[in-house]
């Protein structure tokens, strides 16, 4: 499997990189060489490589855990539970990461890991800096622990930007938004099937289903919480 992602990736740098004349400064030619025109990854490729990410993650969170139960005992693995998880997250968002910057689950699905170029989009597509990207393993890492009021507006907007990624199909977190990384595929089969409009009707679905209850549910809860406050009263 690796070794034919790294054919495909091979190959399709040769089609899709820009030439750059032998003339030009060697850092010059080397940023030109590292931009790519290659299709955007569908939602398919996106959503399969998170859910193996999360995978892989939690595998090495559960082996991280028993080792420390080992050495301080069960009664501090549990109280450091959180800490253990935020470690295993940077340890395996940071060193996980090959060569090209993907990550396993994304090696796995033929995504790379790309900053859009402005108004050309997928077309003028280049690899993400490493400073970009530690901002988006802090982000992933550091954004679920936020507490109180910050943890709720976190989670609506994680929530968003999920439902739209469903409907345009660019920015699966909160995260990606905020530092503008998003995926290129290098599959031949991503090239015939970039619109994937039963997954955008699934979104505007899923994003009418919370506008709904957003305005109707809220009344329901509080209608709900007086009736509740007034059978306690009683």
């Amino acid at each position: 499997r690796r070794a034919r992602s790294a054919v495909g990736w091979a190959d399709a740098c040769v089609r899709a990189c820009r030439c750059v004349p032998a003339s030009e400064p060697a850092s010059q030619s080397a940023n030109m060489a590292a931009a790519f025109q290659l299709p955007p990854a569908s939602r398919r490729q996106i959503f399969r490589s998170m859910m193996k990410d999360k995978t892989y993650a939690k595998l090495l969170q559960r082996q991280v855990e028993e080792v420390v139960g080992a050495l301080l005992g069960q009664e501090s693995a549990v109280r450091y539970k959180e800490e253990t998880r935020l470690l295993v997250e940077l340890c395996y968002e940071a060193l996980a990461r090959n060569g090209r910057r993907q990550t396993v689950g994304q090696e796995d699905c033929d995504l790379l890991p790309c900053v859009l170029g402005g108004a050309r989009g997928h077309a003028g597509a280049a690899p993400p800096s490493r400073a970009r990207l530690s901002l988006l393993v802090l982000f992933r890492a550091g954004l679920p622990l936020c507490r109180g009021r910050v943890a709720r507006v976190v989670k609506q907007a994680e929530q968003a930007c999920f439902l739209f990624f469903f409907v345009n199909g660019v920015f699966p977190q909160l995260a990606h938004r905020l530092t503008g990384v998003t995926f290129c595929s290098y599959d031949d089969i991503a090239k015939g099937k970039p619109s994937e409009p039963h997954y955008r009707v699934l979104g505007l679905l899923m994003v009418a289903g919370g506008l709904w209850r957003k305005v109707f549910g809220s009344g329901a809860g509080e209608g709900e919480a007086d009736a509740a406050e007034g059978q306690g009263e009683g």
